[in-house]
């Protein structure tokens, strides 16, 4: 289950390694992480132009960019008027709430308890509306 989808979102470069050669499956994912991965998924950019107000995100990174894409469409929330939170660990029921309130995830999926792995989020990615389109091109084309 979960070796196939990290090799799916692998392939198409949705999830990447923490190195050339590892997963680490095991590893927790940090909000921050998360965020980068739902605005890709939606392919959102911030619409705003203004200075950046999360102290705990570093400025003019993709990290950045995502989380304000995320709060300005109210997809995620920050922790405070001045941190996200973004080293935080996500939890799994956090992951599957907000992918599924974006119609990102339109099948069931019972959510465990705990924190979001990086296998988990490779599983939810893989089965995501916008991934499973990716996935059955790639397998039926060229047409």
């Amino acid at each position: 289950l979960y070796r196939r989808a990290i090799e799916q979102v692998a392939t198409l470069g949705v999830l990447k390694g923490t190195s050339d050669t590892t997963f680490s499956p095991e590893g927790q994912v940090t909000r921050g992480q998360f965020a980068v991965s739902v605005a890709d998924l939606l392919t959102l950019k911030p619409q705003a132009i203004r200075p950046f107000v999360f102290k705990d995100v570093p400025p003019d990174t993709a990290q950045a960019d995502a989380i304000q894409a995320l709060v300005e469409n109210r997809i995620m929330d920050s922790k405070s008027a001045t941190e996200f939170g973004t080293d935080d660990a996500i939890l799994i029921t956090q992951a599957v709430a907000i992918l599924k309130s974006q119609g990102l995830l339109t099948q069931p999926v019972t959510a465990g308890e705990g924190a979001l792995k990086r296998r988990d989020l490779a599983y939810l990615l893989s089965i995501s509306s916008p991934i499973r389109k990716q996935i059955t091109d790639q397998l039926t084309w060229p047409r």
